[in-house]
């Protein structure tokens, strides 16, 4: 169920409800008023730096944040190179320095015909990964990943390939190859119900095939539980949970990470749902638009639970969009006010967020398993009432006999219960992550100065 898959990965489900803190552009511009004003007497402190060039990019000035990363490293030259500050000062500016060329490179339309942003962004996050490959989940890795596909597609035109996510490939194909696995074997695939039979195909293939992933137009090669995590970094630390291709290829993660089926039918509901109000991939802008639909389709029919998934998806989005928009309201009321969170303690003071409504199959495996074991005691207490019958008229051998084979018989459907049903009740033993373990502290962990 979808409530056994979550488990091991709390937040995960708000974060494809769309339940992502977000700020208004006013937040952005009172930070980045105060920053400036700050920045006169504490020129040398590198944060307010990166507060700066964030805001800035939040406000689709990306210009003025790629030019406040170059007075950073005016600053950060004059530290010694073997001071902690710089060296940590070393990857922010990187990564928020390649960042901000691919949101540029985004915002003039993602051509083909200027890709000195993009490639400017592939080299200095490859540059931020040489020196933190940790940071932030591994995001920077997924990060990179999407940005060298971004550039193979539009290098060599393959912004077509009708798949659900071209961007993550089996190990058994090279990236060169794909037009020749799949592209060229369309007319193979058939269309049946609004369904494309290669989604369906791509699915299946990507649940059975290895954990680790190459990507397209890319020598990285990532494991699907790392995949996973970087993808919910670019969702909540930046502008992905907008994107069908991240959703898309969360999904494909999700299945290959411990076969969570039923997360991915989540996420791929999501997907569907931002094509429906226009949202186009960025990665395959020439892709049919009906293909987030048939993706979804296709990972459904591996659900049973499917239909749930479908009501609770739809009973949740209302509710976290209502959410969101009482969250906005009272931040712009406090900012009316003169307020910000980054200035003022009581902020928060009086904010109440409703809660989601219970995830499908809350409890599923308990009572699965109370009810075996009601089973078993109905079957065995009519027995041992006929047993100690017959023990009182003295047949106590046959009834020995009789009550041990009933009991090893009883003892191997209980055992047959739980071993062969464990991937159906808990699927891949989900394990809570090492990182978070409840939805509060995976949204405190997330928060970050970087876009």
């Amino acid at each position: 169920t979808l409530a056994q898959e979550a488990a091991g990965l709390p937040g995960v489900v708000e974060v494809l409800l769309g339940r992502i803190d977000r700020w208004p552009p006013e937040y952005y511009a009172m930070r980045l008023e105060r920053v400036t004003k700050q920045l006169v007497t504490e020129p040398n402190n590198l944060e307010l730096y990166d507060d700066a060039a964030v805001a800035s990019d939040r406000l689709k000035r990306f210009d003025e944040a790629i030019e406040w990363m170059a007075r950073k490293r005016a600053i950060l030259d004059r530290f010694p190179e073997n001071d902690p500050t710089r060296i940590e000062h070393e990857y922010r500016h990187l990564a928020n320095l390649g960042t901000h060329h691919a949101h540029r490179w985004i915002a003039n339309g993602g051509s083909g015909v200027d890709l000195a942003d993009l490639n400017s962004a592939i080299e200095l996050i490859r540059a931020a990964i040489d020196l933190n490959p940790e940071a932030h989940f591994g995001r920077e890795n997924v990060q990179l990943g999407f940005l060298e596909a971004l550039g193979y597609t539009r290098m060599e035109g393959r912004d077509n390939v009708l798949l659900p996510v071209s961007i993550m490939l089996s190990g058994r194909f090279l990236p060169d190859q794909l037009t020749a696995v799949y592209s060229d074997r369309q007319g193979e695939f058939s269309i049946e119900d609004g369904v494309s039979s290669l989604v369906t195909e791509c699915v299946f293939q990507y649940g059975k095939a290895g954990l680790s992933r190459s990507i397209l137009g890319s020598d990285l090669r990532i494991d699907a539980s790392d995949l996973t995590e970087g993808l919910i970094g670019l969702m909540v630390l930046g502008d992905a949970w907008t994107s069908i291709d991240v959703h898309e290829t969360l999904a494909l993660s999700l299945i290959a990470d411990e076969s969570r089926l039923v997360m991915a039918q989540l996420a791929a509901l999501r997907g569907a749902e931002l094509a429906s109000n226009g949202a186009r991939s960025i990665l395959f802008p020439n892709r049919d638009a009906d293909v987030p639909l048939w993706f979804g389709e296709s990972i459904a029919g591996f659900v049973s639970t499917s239909r749930q998934v479908d009501e609770y998806f739809d009973r949740a989005r209302p509710l976290v969009e209502k959410i969101n928009a009482e969250r906005a309201a009272f931040i712009a009321a406090r900012l009316a006010e003169g307020k910000h969170p980054d200035t003022h303690t009581d902020f928060w003071d009086g904010y109440r967020e409703a809660s989601l409504p219970r995830l499908p199959g809350t409890g599923a495996a308990r009572n699965f398993r109370i009810g075996l074991v009601a089973l078993c005691l109905v079957l065995v207490l009519p027995i041992w009432w006929l047993a100690k019958s017959d023990w009182r008229r003295g047949g106590r051998a046959s009834t020995i006999i009789g009550v041990s084979f009933v009991c090893a018989f009883l003892y191997g459907i209980v055992w047959l219960g739980f071993t062969f049903t464990q991937h159906i009740i808990t699927p891949g033993n989900p394990k809570p992550s090492e990182r978070w373990n409840s939805y509060d502290t995976f949204r405190a962990t997330m928060q970050s100065n970087q876009p």
